[in-house]
């Protein structure tokens, strides 16, 4: 970090995951020459943080918090297509 007539190094140190795990299923259908497939999914989100610290000098920052949100989605949909 550098400001005039003020230098100092500062290092971090952080850490966090994410995941996913989603699925989709569809029944295709025929209606003479049009084809279509009426469909679902679902998702499932995870993100989290680990609280997060800096070493170095006077303008470190720091956090004894952690950050953890889920999240869940859904929905339902159709494909069409002429063959």
């Amino acid at each position: 970090m550098y400001f005039l007539f003020f230098l100092e190094s500062i290092e971090a140190n952080y850490g966090g995951d994410t995941g996913q795990i989603f699925g989709e299923m569809g029944l295709p259908m025929n209606a003479g020459s049009l084809a279509f497939e009426p469909f679902a999914g679902i998702a499932y989100v995870h993100v989290s943080t680990d609280r997060f610290s800096e070493e170095g000098g006077v303008a470190t920052l720091g956090t004894a918090l952690s950050h953890l949100r889920k999240s869940a989605h859904d929905r339902v949909a159709r494909r069409w297509r002429r063959p």
